[in-house]
């Protein structure tokens, strides 16, 4: 999972977590991207704020997708104009989650996403 937001990072793991999921995180998609790059297969799924310092998460996305195209993302943001729904979709985004994320809403998307895969 990776976020600028240390705090928003922090509850979302807690709440991914006690749902049974493993979860590597980090406050910088360059990191992010870098730890794909050395083990991409360690990692099921990858969920990204979309509005970030150094890469955005559509950025982050494509250069995930061009080592392995079959991995699925899920974008998180609260600042839907940068990157259109639609947009994060065609480039092969899985699920599109807005901020504030209420609820059970980020497990009930990560659920989804990997019950297709």
């Amino acid at each position: 999972m990776v976020d600028d937001e240390p705090l928003l990072l922090q509850i979302n793991k807690r709440r991914l977590e006690k749902s049974g999921y493993q979860i590597t995180i980090t406050t910088d998609s360059q990191d992010a991207l870098g730890k794909f790059q050395k083990t991409p297969g360690k990692f099921d799924l990858i969920i990204t704020d979309q509005t970030m310092p150094g890469l955005t998460g559509i950025e982050l996305a494509k250069a995930v997708m061009e080592i392995k195209p079959s991995m699925p993302i899920i974008m998180c943001t609260g600042h839907s104009e940068s990157t259109p729904k639609e947009k994060a979709l065609s480039f092969g985004v899985k699920q599109y989650v807005y901020k504030p994320i209420q609820g059970n809403e980020l497990i009930n998307a990560v659920r989804e996403v990997l019950s297709q895969q």
